[in-house]
């Protein structure tokens, strides 16, 4: 364990609400973000090559755009 994780780890065994409340704010904004994501889809606005690789996604969607391929 390194020494950042023996931080947080003192921190949640002082507050034991804290390590609970975290996880389910990260499950939270997980499921809003796949939420985006298929609403994106549906409209036609990404696809799944975005959501596998979104850096190489942008520059063909910007070749595309801008007639540079």
């Amino acid at each position: 364990m390194n020494t950042f994780d023996a931080i947080y780890q003192r921190r949640f065994d002082q507050y034991p609400y804290l390590e609970k409340k975290i996880a389910t704010e990260l499950v939270k904004r997980q499921e809003a973000l796949e939420e985006h994501q298929n609403s994106l889809k549906e409209m036609g606005l990404i696809d799944d090559e975005y959501l596998k690789n979104p850096v190489v996604w942008i520059c063909k969607r910007l070749s595309q755009i801008f007639n540079l391929s």
